[in-house]
């Protein structure tokens, strides 16, 4: 079992390491208002297409912490990071700084990992106990 310790408020980072941030989706008022004033024009645009306003403040939280890591790896506030997407979506800093990352969320957390100068993947899943997984296994495979 892993064991999640808190952040320091001014992370280093080495060459040859990794850090991976566990971000509880809180969707307190308080915290989705200062996540929400995080965002540029395009996040908070994309944030009013979601359908639900569970899933608008859950990526609305998601970001604006992610926005917070970055900017305490690259020493500015998190309104003054940037973003560039893939064709597939994918955010990269805007500025080509060497700090990679990758961002997932599920349910009411999400995940957030940080490099220097190599790409990085994350993933989050939900477990669904009432999903009947083994029994839709046995069925296809």
């Amino acid at each position: 079992m892993l064991t999640w310790i808190a952040p320091p408020p001014d992370p280093r980072l080495a060459p040859d390491e990794a850090h991976a941030w566990l971000i509880p989706i809180d969707l307190t008022p308080r915290r989705l208002a200062e996540m929400a004033a995080t965002l540029s024009s395009d996040e908070q645009a994309r944030a009013a297409r979601f359908h639900f306003e569970r899933d608008r403040a859950r990526y609305t939280v998601a970001r604006g912490s992610l926005r917070r890591i970055l900017g305490l790896y690259l020493k500015r506030p998190p309104t003054e990071i940037a973003f560039v997407y893939s064709p597939y979506g994918k955010p990269a800093l805007a500025d080509d700084a060497p700090l990679a990352f990758n961002v997932s969320h599920a349910g009411e957390w999400a995940v957030c990992a940080v490099t220097w100068g190599a790409r990085i993947g994350v993933d989050i899943e939900q477990i669904r106990p009432d999903l009947a997984g083994e029994s839709i296994a046995e069925h296809f495979f």
